[in-house]
């Protein structure tokens, strides 16, 4: 059995190399030209899309109590967040389950909090949602 040289081979493919180049040139007709795009956007800008919904509950001392924040219709929840609704309260509650559902009418964030204080406690809950393009 005879093999093939390895200049052979080498020699093919920088041929094969070159055609590449060569068949993908800035030459061709600018519909196809990679370096420039003209196509139309796919969605608008996410910029002033992106709003955040708000919602609070006071937990009597010694309960559990949850509350929501729910996007405004037609938008998709981003992300969901569970706290106080001062800056480092320094507060005795847990946080016993959060999380985001969807209904058929809702799309929201939803917290259960125990306050294990004897005060009462105002938890926030916020939900980041992404408004649909018009």
């Amino acid at each position: 059995m005879r093999e093939t040289p390895s200049a052979v081979r080498f020699l093919a493919g920088v041929l094969a190399g070159v055609a590449l180049v060569l068949a993908c040139s800035d030459d061709s007709p600018g519909n196809v030209d990679a370096g420039t795009c003209d196509c139309p956007a796919a969605e608008p800008p996410i910029s002033g899309r992106v709003v955040i919904v708000n919602s609070t509950v006071v937990i009597a001392g010694g309960s559990s109590n949850g509350e929501s924040a729910v996007c405004p219709q037609g938008a998709q929840l981003l992300s969901g967040s569970c706290t106080t609704p001062d800056i480092n309260p320094l507060r005795d509650v847990t946080l016993q389950q959060s999380g985001f559902y969807q209904s058929v009418t809702a799309v929201a964030w939803r917290c259960e909090v125990k306050n294990n204080e004897a005060t009462p406690v105002t938890i926030k809950v916020s939900a980041i949602c992404l408004m649909p393009s018009s």
